[in-house]
């Protein structure tokens, strides 16, 4: 068989050459997470596999990209800022808000600077929701993957917990609105209430 193979030419003559280290991926966008149409027309894209946030034109056109594309969490000047697996967005008061889920923390992006801090977390993964309200980037989340704006409040769908938090930009708290943390489908008074791994949110 292998003097059949090399007289056809179909056998190698020499070991494959294997690249050592990994590729560069050069795709627009890698394993988008969430994605939010603003009311301007713009939409931002959480570009959940390459750890950053793009604010884009209605034709796709790039705006402005936070985030370098090297996992961590860091902030700073869009550029040079870090995430960590984006998830959900949304708009509030001229900037971007993102659940930064595997940095377990929610992250600011002012599209007028393009400057990213954190608002709330503290980079660690939360073992037990406070009983109320705590100064936001003092307590430690649970993965959040969705954030909506209301009013003068963002509201977070904390997955790891099975909750829904409130942030209050004004007071700079954060703290568990419904749920009482049991994994569960169980309808009643939002303390008693049980969810499982809330992923999505949306103003009705």
């Amino acid at each position: 068989e292998l003097e059949l193979a090399r007289k056809e030419g179909s056998l190698a003559l020499s070991p494959p050459r294997l690249f050592e280290g990994e590729l560069p991926d050069h795709r627009p966008l890698l394993y988008p997470g969430k994605v939010r149409a603003l009311s301007d027309g713009r939409i931002a894209v959480s570009d959940s596999g390459h750890h950053r946030v793009i604010l884009c034109q209605p034709d796709g056109k790039a705006l402005l990209v936070a985030g370098s594309g090297v996992r961590g969490l860091v902030d700073g000047p869009a550029a040079e800022a870090a995430f960590d697996d984006p998830q959900g967005v949304c708009w509030h008061d001229g900037a971007l808000y993102v659940a930064d889920s595997r940095n377990h923390a929610i992250r600011r992006i002012d599209v007028g600077s393009g400057q990213v801090t954190t608002v709330a977390g503290t980079g660690a993964l939360g073992e037990a929701a406070p009983p109320e309200r705590t100064k936001a980037t003092a307590v430690a989340l649970r993965s959040p993957w969705d954030l909506c704006s209301v009013a003068g409040a963002i509201y977070v769908a904390m997955a790891g917990s099975h909750q829904i938090w409130r942030l209050d930009l004004e007071k700079n708290e954060i703290g568990p609105w419904i749920g009482n943390g049991r994994e569960d489908i169980v309808d009643g008074q939002a303390d008693e209430a049980q969810l499982a791994q809330p992923s999505g949110l949306a103003l009705a």
